[in-house]
């Protein structure tokens, strides 16, 4: 993995979710640390299977659907929405440090 990509992962990871961009305009999805791997590859299936493509998609406004799945390539979300939506998570109770 590239030092750029290091550096981005870092400021664009809370917790043990990685913020991403997801495949519909406009929207973020929070994908388990655990399921990305080098060069941010998500693996869809467990990504499907875990519940996380639909949590996404209850939490994203601008999804169509039930389920919301990150952009491929993937692609790092900025530090601010990355902030905002661990706080969404927070609120709901899907997530807690």
């Amino acid at each position: 993995m590239s030092t750029a990509t290091l550096s981005a992962r870092s400021h664009s990871h809370v917790g043990k979710l990685i913020f991403l961009q997801g495949d519909a305009l406009g929207t973020t999805c929070a994908v388990p640390e655990k399921l990305v791997g080098p060069d941010l590859k998500v693996d869809l299936d467990q990504y499907l299977f875990s519940g996380w493509a639909s949590r996404n998609c209850g939490l994203n406004p601008n999804a169509i659907g039930s389920h919301l799945y990150p952009k491929v390539p993937s692609e790092l979300v900025s530090p601010e929405i990355a902030a905002r939506y661990k706080e969404k998570l927070r609120k709901i109770g899907r997530y807690a440090d």
